[in-house]
């Protein structure tokens, strides 16, 4: 449940960014990131969807890793160690 919770933190967090970035290109004409001035409106959509799928696999990736590493069964000699 709480990993669910992350990830839509994780996705509204994208959202914003990315409405920020167009709002920028609204206001100034200027695209915070050039690459955005020479895709189309179709492709910008799903560049927009595929770095946001790459951002949550890695959020799932750093988790996983994260567990992998401080399990508390596999790192009992850590654990030892601060309560002693």
């Amino acid at each position: 449940m709480k990993e669910k919770l992350l990830l839509v933190h994780i996705n509204t967090h994208q959202v914003i960014i990315k409405r920020r970035v167009c709002w920028i290109h609204h206001v100034t004409g200027v695209w915070v990131y050039p690459l955005l001035e020479h895709l189309s409106p179709g492709v910008k959509i799903i560049f927009f969807a595929a770095v946001t799928v790459v951002i949550n696999i890695f959020y799932v990736m750093g988790e996983v890793l994260n567990n992998y590493i401080w399990d508390t069964q596999k790192c009992e000699y850590c654990f030892r160690n601060i309560n002693a």
